[in-house]
């Protein structure tokens, strides 16, 4: 299944249980393929005199340098045979780039200092013949050998081109490294272990944690800039990635999850800047934004597999994300080499809430664009009217510091504001919140909280599920990750979700309801909670919000597929206001075929803000959605 694309958002049709995606913001500028007949990693170099980059390319029983400094037109400047894998790995060291296989014959060097006339300037077999994986440790000049023949050696190259050996690690298999400010993160792929490992000692490896992956079968890590978080992905069928907090080596531990797709295989994970770029098999590239690493968000995708997901190990191998102009480089054990590029991508902190001040509120973002996108074209903000029904739109300018702002005028009324921003270069437009069913929110007036919850006490506290018809599938627990639903919750471990174990149930009518809710005596009560919502068009499955017995929400006839935790927020005054026991059902109608994953829902509140808004139409039971950008 091949996507449709409309203002630089990708969705997938025809919906089923393994293909629900929403596809974001990631755009193919070139490919290149010379016959394989298969391939696996690829890595980049860059010249930094010239600026010129180059993909190091691994096909069947060769290793391709390919010019991307024009995106759009990848250029071959050589090829060197080396032994037949499917398992190859390269790294670079200045000018030198390091390529070991598990098809033997030891380490090849080649000199890239003039990429016109590439040269293997020496073959290293005195240390090991073949290996799975090697990673630099750049500022010690020292290449470490993963899953060598030889256990895994330490190679000192303080002579480039003639390594000699510095120590070897005998503790386990590892599949893949990390190597920090003197702290290794092995992946010992064969019992699931994330092995921190201290290295200030030369030839010295003492443990300083030991943890295994969520999936266990951890095949790789890789940590931030400030090596504070760290990413592992889980090579296994429903295995996927996982953010750690490493900012104590001694005491690592997993804060988030995220699985776009639980059929297909993750692969390899790189952590650049503020996001993880994944090779995920027959899923092809994802994007994450871990800019707050503990809400992980899909942040773009380009799924080059043809196929069914099948939990095949094929399709993407391996992803460089690391070159200064913002190209992507993707290969596929199939088609060889794609080169891509993000569209704009928003950095903003959302307003904060006021109690009243008057406006104008100044709206400030950071916005980044590949050289391929040739440079960002206009950015823009979106707020929503009283009733977050329509929007206006103000364009941002390029202001001080590199940064984009505008003002968002004065709000006349006590409310919460709904808004998003919008950017575009030449590739396509980028989104902040990323998801077109997701808002900013900024409350203007005196806020009260009447009742919140976050579903993580020992008892459902009041909650009660049924079902009407059918079968009813709700549960008070934590995400499972199945048919598109993330993997935990907003906060904390439990929410409430219909599909805890699979798919909601066919031809069922089910509701979720909130213990009595005291509203007496309030006026402009609202309604909010974080939703991931997937289903079906109504006409096929409904899902609906009510309020004391009045629909004020339902999903639209179309598909609906949250792929992030989207801010649900919506008035609630006309069938709530003064109501001593206000009570809000979570209703869900399916019919017998393509059920997906249903409802999840976390961090439940009712609040009003104090002031009237002036007197307007009944604006409810309609889905709210933005205008086109």
């Amino acid at each position: 299944m091949k996507p449709w694309m409309v203002g630089g958002v990708v969705w997938a049709l025809g919906i089923t249980p393994s293909q629900a995606q929403v596809e974001e913001g990631a755009f193919q500028l070139s490919a290149f393929d010379n016959g394989g007949p298969f391939y696996s990693d690829v890595w980049g170099y860059r010249d930094p005199g010239s600026g010129r980059e180059v993909a190091v390319l691994s096909a069947s029983d060769e290793t391709i340098f390919v010019e991307t400094t024009d995106p759009f037109n990848p250029v071959e400047l050589a090829a060197f045979p080396r032994g037949a894998s499917l398992w190859v790995d390269h790294e670079t060291l200045g000018h030198y780039i390091y390529v070991a296989t598990e098809g033997g014959g030891g380490l090849q060097i080649f000199d890239v200092s003039d990429l016109d006339n590439i040269q293997l300037a020496n073959t290293v077999t005195t240390f090991f013949n073949t290996a799975h994986n090697i990673r630099m440790d750049r500022a010690n000049e020292m290449l470490y050998i993963g899953g060598a023949n030889t256990a895994m050696p330490v190679l000192d190259l303080s002579n480039p081109t003639a390594p000699t050996l510095d120590g070897t690690y005998i503790g386990g298999y590892v599949a893949d490294l990390f190597i920090g400010d003197g702290v290794g993160y092995f992946s010992e792929w064969f019992t699931g272990e994330l092995k921190v490992v201290d290295l200030s000692t030369s030839g010295v490896f003492p443990y300083l944690d030991v943890e295994v992956s969520p999936g266990a079968v951890c095949h790789n890590a890789w940590l931030n800039d400030d090596e504070t978080y760290a990413v592992t992905s889980d090579e296994t069928h429903h295995g996927h990635l996982t953010v750690w907090d490493v900012s104590n080596p001694s005491n690592v531990r997993v804060v988030a999850e995220f699985s776009p797709n639980p059929e297909a295989v993750i692969h390899n994970a790189h952590f650049h800047g503020n996001f993880a770029h994944l090779s995920y098999r027959q899923d092809g590239y994802w994007a994450v934004d871990l800019s707050d690493p503990l809400h992980p968000q899909g942040a773009g995708h380009f799924d080059q597999f043809l196929g069914a997901d099948t939990g095949a190990f094929m399709g993407s191998f391996g992803t460089y994300p690391f070159q200064p102009s913002g190209t992507i480089y993707v290969s596929d054990s199939e088609m060889g080499l794609y080169v891509i590029a993000l569209a704009p991508q928003i950095s903003h902190e959302p307003l904060p809430d006021t109690d009243g001040a008057e406006g104008p509120y100044l709206v400030t973002a950071e916005v980044t664009s590949s050289d391929a996108g040739g440079g960002v074209q206009w950015v823009r903000m979106h707020y929503s009217d009283v009733e977050g029904l329509t929007f206006q739109t103000v364009p941002l300018s390029l202001g001080p510091g590199g940064q984009w702002q505008g003002n968002m005028p004065r709000v006349e009324c006590e409310t919460t504001v709904k808004y998003y921003l919008t950017a575009q270069d030449s590739l396509g437009i980028g989104r902040y919140p990323r998801s077109e069913h997701d808002f900013a929110l900024f409350s203007h007036g005196e806020t009260t909280v009447h009742r919140e919850f976050d579903f993580d006490a020992p008892s459902n506290q009041g909650w009660v599920s049924n079902a009407i018809v059918g079968t009813n599938d709700w549960s008070r627990a934590r995400a499972s990750g199945l048919d598109g639903d993330p993997v935990g919750d907003w906060t904390g471990g439990n929410g409430w979700t219909t599909n805890f174990d699979g798919e909601y149930s066919p031809d069922s009518v089910t509701w979720l309801r909130s213990p009595a809710i005291d509203l007496s005596g309030v006026q402009n009560a609202r309604l909010r909670f974080r939703r991931w919502l997937t289903v079906e068009r109504s006409s096929k499955d409904k899902a609906v919000v009510e309020v004391n017995g009045t629909e004020i929400w339902c999903n639209p006839d179309e598909d609906l597929v949250d792929r992030h935790w989207v801010n649900f927020d919506i008035d609630i005054s006309d069938v709530a206001d003064g109501v001593s026991n206000t009570r809000v059902f979570f209703r869900l109608t399916t019919d017998s075929d393509g059920n997906l994953g249903g409802w999840n829902i976390d961090d439940f509140q009712v609040y009003s803000i104090a002031g009237p808004c002036p007197e307007s139409l009944d604006r409810r039971r309609q889905t709210l959605l933005p205008p086109p950008n």
